[in-house]
């Protein structure tokens, strides 16, 4: 179980996870891109979660259908062509959040009592 562990600690991300601008808990606007090239859509992404990083409570879960490649921006809670929603939307609350994209590194965000979104560093990697 380590061995498998430190494996997928040290897989290289090939897509990443930003924020749009602008963004807000009521708008948020995820934008999934290439390291390689960013104008590029995120590849081979099979589902997307984001969690809560308290609780580890989902607010929201996609998962591919096999139809599609996912979009390059992506909005909260908004139907996604070829991903339909497995839970939620929930409604983003105060506290930490987590984006988690497979092949990307996972990305966490802190809503404000003020609906104002701040991305913080990232953390591990989900391949």
């Amino acid at each position: 179980m380590m061995g498998i562990a430190l494996t997928l600690a040290c897989v290289t991300p090939k897509n990443m996870i930003r924020l749009g601008p602008s963004t807000s808990a009521d708008s948020l606007v995820i934008l999934l891109r290439t390291i390689a090239d960013t104008s590029q859509a995120a590849e081979s992404v099979y589902g997307m979660s984001v969690v809560r990083c308290d609780t580890r409570e989902t607010a929201w879960q996609i998962a591919a259908d096999g139809s599609r490649q996912i979009a390059p921006t992506v909005v909260y809670g908004k139907p996604v062509p070829g991903y339909p929603a497995r839970y939620g939307p929930f409604p983003l609350r105060t506290g930490c959040y987590e984006i988690i994209v497979s092949g990307a590194k996972t990305q966490r965000f802190d809503v404000s009592p003020e609906r104002t979104v701040r991305f913080r560093d990232t953390v591990v990697v989900r391949p």
